[in-house]
């Protein structure tokens, strides 16, 4: 399978570097991506790779020797899985021997509240209460058994390209308890930032 390519250092580290309004709800939702893709990167000291409509598979960050897949886990309490995704993922795995895990966020921020990216990432930042990594083999343990659904009717990637909703609409969806329940250890982030905006002491839990 083909994977996208590194970030350019100067795009990763400052792919968003200036204040900006935020005008839209499909801007915030990007932005809040990008700034857990990029504590993702700190977290586990790795390099953020580029979103390619011509790669076969483009997880967020390469670790020393993991990939990583980032999500965030805003006030609803819960995340969604594509199907299509999670046996590429196991796929990708299985292809380069190489582990991937998932990383989620779980935040309290009202990221559409703020008209400000500074403002947006600073309350990200600080309302931080856990993070999780879930092994892509713990999370098809997890899906075993469990019917998938309709998530959207989406017909098209983030990346512009044309796909049918049957394929592409349908996965699972994980309340943040769930996803806890999974791991069996626990331990805390010292401190880490992103584009200038600290987080500590927030536990971390994953599967030893």
């Amino acid at each position: 399978m083909l994977t996208s390519t590194p970030k350019q250092v100067c795009n990763q580290l400052y792919l968003f570097p200036h204040d900006r309004e935020i005008t839209k709800a499909r801007a915030a939702t990007v932005h809040v991506g990008d700034f857990f893709e990029e504590l993702t990167a700190k977290l586990v000291n790795g390099v953020r790779y580029r979103t390619d409509g011509n790669a076969d598979i483009c997880p967020d960050v390469r670790g020393h020797d993991r990939w990583y897949e980032s999500k965030g886990i805003g006030n609803t309490g819960s995340t969604i899985i594509y199907k299509c995704r999670l046996l590429k993922d196991l796929q990708f795995v299985e292809q380069h021997r190489t582990p991937l895990s998932y990383v989620f966020w779980r935040h309290s921020c009202h990221a559409c509240s703020h008209v400000s990216l500074n403002a947006m990432r600073a309350d990200l930042a600080s309302t931080i209460k856990h993070v999780v990594f879930i092994d892509v083999f713990d999370l098809e343990q997890l899906v075993a058994g469990k019917p998938t659904k309709l998530l959207n009717n989406c017909k098209k990637t983030k990346t512009g390209h044309k796909i049918g909703w049957a394929q592409y609409g349908v996965g699972w969806s994980f309340s943040y308890s769930e996803l806890i329940e999974a791991t069996d250890h626990m331990e805390s982030i010292m401190l880490i930032d992103a584009y200038g905006h600290e987080v500590s002491n927030v536990p971390v839990y994953r599967r030893c």
